[in-house]
């Protein structure tokens, strides 16, 4: 995005009534950009949304040929076609990881009380194969949850606990959730 287009874009929502100092700032900013060819202001719409008349080549909306509202031309010129997918494909994926967040929690909940315990009595027999005691870990999630400096051992120890015992589950620093006997305090 170029500065005039920042600048001129500001903190303009698509359904803000623009002054005329506002649209003259937004047509300068989008005439003076590159990838636009050619740009004049048009009639405003019912709404009395300010248009513009643009041509312009990759847009985050392809490429434009036609007359916009000021504040969505402004918008499309902020990224280019490739850039606007790409952050729709990362905002698909964090959708989903969300999603999966959500199952994963609602799994949790519906595991009776001795599925839960069990769950906790296999991570601490994890965390006592590879020689970790829990107590290490109670130190660690407070160390962490206070922003303190954790020596690398302890963060190893922590390291092995996401790896092994979570395994990408959500909530890691609900020890007690993930290891028989573990509460932080």
């Amino acid at each position: 995005m170029t500065n005039a287009i920042a600048t001129a874009l500001g903190n303009l929502r698509r359904n803000d009534l623009l002054t005329d100092a506002q649209v003259e700032a937004g047509i300068a900013a989008l005439a003076a950009h590159p990838r636009v060819d050619a740009v004049e202001r048009a009639d405003s719409d019912p709404w009395g949304r300010a248009q513009v008349r643009i041509v312009a080549r990759d847009t985050a909306r392809g490429d434009l040929d036609r007359v916009i509202v000021l504040v969505d031309a402004l918008n499309a010129m902020r990224l280019t076609r490739a850039e606007a997918l790409a952050d729709w494909e990362a905002m698909d994926r964090r959708d989903a990881a969300q999603a999966a967040v959500a199952r994963q929690e609602a799994e949790y909940r519906a595991l009776t009380e001795d599925e839960r315990e069990a769950m906790g009595q296999d991570g601490a027999a994890r965390l006592r194969e590879a020689g970790i005691h829990p107590r290490t870990l109670v130190k660690v999630c407070n160390g962490l949850a206070r922003g303190s400096h954790l020596p690398g051992a302890d963060l190893e120890a922590w390291s092995i606990y996401v790896r092994e015992v979570v395994r990408g589950r959500p909530r890691p620093m609900d020890l007690g959730r993930y290891v028989a006997g573990c509460v932080t305090h």
